[in-house]
């Protein structure tokens, strides 16, 4: 896959999740059970939107390998999405507030 293939993913995927954002933020105005547990998660979705953004607004500077440009591009992936679906079930558990 070509840089600016992966880049336009990225930024895809960026973009969705930003999306995310926005819909986790209807429940904290609706004030769902465990308003704390998914205002976190709703800002954390905030702040990986903007780093996956970021992500690939750097990707065509960044050189790597063929394997490693994979293996980056998925850790990146993992670890968002990962961020949004450990928030959203802490929030619909009730697990008490982290901070």
């Amino acid at each position: 896959m070509t840089s600016a293939a992966t880049q336009r993913r990225i930024f895809w995927h960026a973009f969705f999740t930003l999306m995310l954002a926005f819909a986790l933020g209807i429940a904290v105005a609706a004030h769902a059970p465990n308003t704390r547990n998914w205002l976190v998660t709703h800002v954390g979705a905030l702040m990986e939107s903007l780093l996956l953004g970021a992500t690939a607004a750097a990707w065509p500077f960044v050189r790597l390998g063929e394997r490693a440009s994979r293996a980056t591009f998925w850790f990146a992936l993992v670890q968002n999405y990962g961020g949004i679906v450990g928030g959203s079930l802490e929030g619909v558990v009730g697990f008490p507030p982290v901070l």
